[in-house]
């Protein structure tokens, strides 16, 4: 593996981690939320992942 390749994998993973962690944050938030919340922050955060994968395939 070449250092570039190195690099794109350890900032993948960073990616990963911070993702995972925010993605947590939002379920113990989400718990104390009412329901009509949940439903806007769970289609607020499809739709940013959908953007997001978006953006990276084009």
């Amino acid at each position: 593996m070449t250092v570039i390749e190195i690099l794109i994998v350890l900032v993948a993973l960073t990616l990963l981690s911070i993702i995972a962690l925010i993605f947590f944050g939002a379920v113990i938030i989400l718990e104390s939320l009412p329901p009509l919340l949940k439903w806007v922050f769970g289609i607020v955060i499809v739709l940013a992942m959908f953007y997001g994968w978006y953006m990276l395939n084009h």
